[in-house]
């Protein structure tokens, strides 16, 4: 009985280590065993598939006969071949095949003869780059949204699949090929009947003619495609029904007008490379317009400055129409009232009210010329011309003259360069003023952000610090000379001169500088002037620039003071030449100089606090006459009416 017992519990030892062991083994395949794919059902009929896995390689096909969605995601599947949907080709309506690593080609006719199909949706598939083929074969006719949700996005497509390949009465709700790497839009690679048209953040360089021929298309969208810069004089031609274009965020430079008639909305805005917009006579249909640039606008508004030509045929077809209508209908009186035929310009004013054009004309750059008023352009060439005949003059007699240069005579130099660049500034803005005389948005594009404006602004910021600069080394010169008259030792030399002089062509030339690189700007408004704020990195300049100027003048007025008062009571009071009459030359200088600084100063500050007291056009009163005035009065001042430069001029002329 025992040993029964004994040789019992060994057998019940050896079935449980064998079950043990068993139960091992089984846990040890499992945990080094790949990890299968996925399929789950969304709905009770197994009509809705969603399959996933690392190991999932190609579409299934021993699910459901009768599905009808199917969705594949994060699988490693590399190839789709024709025959991967046959068993679902009559049911299926819905694909999705989302974040696919690995694929590489979908073969040709995968989606042909499917004649439920509705949707597909291709996403984050990086290494797919082609699809030739993709749509034939295609029999659906309620392809209603192309490409799905998001459609092919997150790709690397480079180009545009054969939309040709679908049927003629096929029409779709949107075509969504946002994200990928389509570099371009070639002759007839578009030709479909479409809601929405979507080519969002690709590479596309160029749209060529005819790239949408045979199309329909209501809402066409290119924006964000940043290295956009050309569009072919008929790329838009052959397209038809468009209702809404965007081409915000690219670099065109200009819009053509083929195929546009029909346009009612139209967006390019963060487009600073827009430089021409078509006449208005060309967008005939247009409501909304969403642009970059300010002066855009005035064109929509002013179209006969705008296209003159234009505007010329409109006004002649209009009074066409009109005399028809007179011949044929005679006058018409309704109740006790004559009704009168509108005139073209009522008729545009009347459009112009139903127009949304921003961004709308500003305080910075208002629909107006350069100068904006006529004696302000007849008072510009007038100072511009004694600022330059003046500068000049000394700068010749100084420097070719027989006297020798000092540390006065090289100071002097130094101003009438200074304010010689002033007066090469006001030629440039008076030039480009006579040159766009009444339809300067027509030309303020090249202007402003062309080499011109870049230049003249970086003349005018130079030149005026510079002038300051040295005028304030020449009144302390003139301080030390006559407070320290008695110590020789106390004296600016030439040498010393120079090399305070390069420091201030050093600073001058920095303060300048620093708007071409992006610290405010010199495109901001049409005289060219650094007067944007936006940043705060552009506050902190203008701030230090009018602080700097301000101090400088401090310092001058101290010096002037102090040379008064050294003088002493019976020499202030004297009418004997000498100290004083050079003391109250240079103080006449710098007064000139601070009359024409601070109501510049002074309204600056307040519209950098943010209570502008005068808007741009007043303001070109002080900037282009008042500011400039210093420059044209200097070297009447301190050279052309003294003695000493008379006689230099007559040596030299002799």
């Amino acid at each position: 009985m025992r040993l029964m017992i004994t040789l019992a519990t060994i057998a019940t030892f050896f079935i449980h280590f064998s079950s043990t062991m068993e139960d091992t083994e089984s846990a040890t395949l499992k945990m080094h065993w790949p990890a299968p794919y996925f399929c789950e059902s969304k709905d009770d009929n197994n009509t809705d598939i969603h399959c996933y896995g690392s190991n999932l390689l190609e579409i299934p096909s021993d699910l459901n006969g009768a599905l009808r969605k199917l969705t594949i995601t994060d699988a490693n599947i590399r190839y789709v071949k024709r025959t991967s949907l046959d068993p679902y080709r009559r049911t299926m309506i819905d694909i999705t095949l989302s974040n696919l690593p690995c694929l590489r080609v979908i073969e040709e006719g995968t989606f042909g003869d499917m004649p439920n199909l509705r949707t597909l949706y291709i996403s984050h598939a990086p290494q797919l780059k082609f699809l030739h083929g993709l749509l034939r074969g295609v029999t659906s006719s309620t392809f209603y949204s192309f490409f799905g949700q998001r459609r092919i996005i997150w790709t690397g497509l480079l180009e545009v699949p054969d939309l040709f390949l679908l049927p003629k009465n096929n029409t779709m709700f949107l075509l969504d090929l946002d994200h990928n790497k389509i570099e371009r839009l070639p002759t007839n690679s578009i030709k479909i009947t479409a809601q929405q048209v979507t080519l969002n953040f690709n590479d596309i360089t160029n749209v060529d003619d005819f790239a949408f021929n045979g199309s329909q298309i209501a809402e066409l969208y290119i924006r964000s495609n940043y290295r956009l810069s050309k569009l072919g004089d008929s790329a838009f031609k052959g397209l038809k029904s468009l209702r809404m274009l965007d081409l915000s965020e690219t670099a065109v430079k200009g819009l053509p007008a083929e195929g546009l008639k029909e346009l009612e909305i139209l967006k390019i805005e963060k487009t600073h490379t827009m430089q021409t917009i078509p006449s208005i006579y060309d967008l005939t249909n247009l409501k909304e317009a969403r642009l970059t640039h300010s002066f855009h606008c005035c064109a929509f508004k002013y179209p006969k400055q705008h296209d003159p030509e234009k505007h010329a045929q409109y006004e002649q077809n209009m009074k066409k129409i009109c005399k028809e209508l007179e011949k044929s209908r005679g006058q018409f009186i309704v109740g006790s009232k004559r009704t009168r035929s509108i005139s073209s310009k009522e008729y545009i004013y009347s459009r112009s009210q139903r127009w949304t054009v921003p961004p709308e004309p500003n305080a910075l750059n208002p629909c107006e010329d350069i100068m904006g008023m006529s004696w302000l352009r007849i008072s510009v060439w007038c100072v511009l011309t004694l600022a330059l005949l003046g500068n000049l003059s000394v700068i010749i007699v100084v420097l070719f003259g027989d006297s020798e240069i000092n540390v006065s005579r090289f100071l002097i130099c130094n101003l009438a360069f200074a304010d010689f660049c002033m007066g090469l500034y006001l030629l440039m803005i008076a030039s480009m003023d006579y040159h766009s005389v009444e339809q300067y948005f027509n030309f303020a594009f090249n202007w402003q952000y062309g080499l011109g404006c870049q230049v003249a602004g970086f003349l005018t910021v130079f030149s005026s610090h510079l002038s300051i600069f040295t005028l304030t080394v020449v009144t302390l010169e003139r301080w030390f000379a006559i407070t320290y008259a008695i110590y020789l030792t106390k004296r600016i030399t030439l040498k010393l001169a120079i090399k305070i002089l390069i420091g201030g062509w050093i600073y001058s030339m920095l303060v300048a500088a620093l708007p071409v690189v992006g610290v405010s700007n010199y495109s901001s408004t049409s005289i060219c002037l650094p007067m944007e704020a936006n940043e705060p990195v552009d506050k902190a300049y203008l701030y230090a620039i009018i602080i700097m100027n301000g101090l400088a003048f401090a310092l001058i007025v101290f010096c002037y003071v102090q040379i008064y008062l050294s003088l002493g009571y019976e020499t202030r009071h004297s009418c004997v030449k000498g100290e004083m009459t050079i003391a109250k030359k240079m103080a006449l200088l710098v007064f000139t100089d601070f009359a024409t600084m601070a109501p510049i100063s002074f309204f600056g500050l307040t519209a950098l606090a943010g209570y502008p007291l005068i808007g741009v056009t007043r303001s070109k009163i002080l900037l282009v006459f008042f500011y400039p005035l210093n420059a044209c009065a200097n070297p009447y001042l301190y050279a052309l009416m003294t003695a000493q430069y008379r006689k230099d001029l007559f040596i030299l002329v002799s």
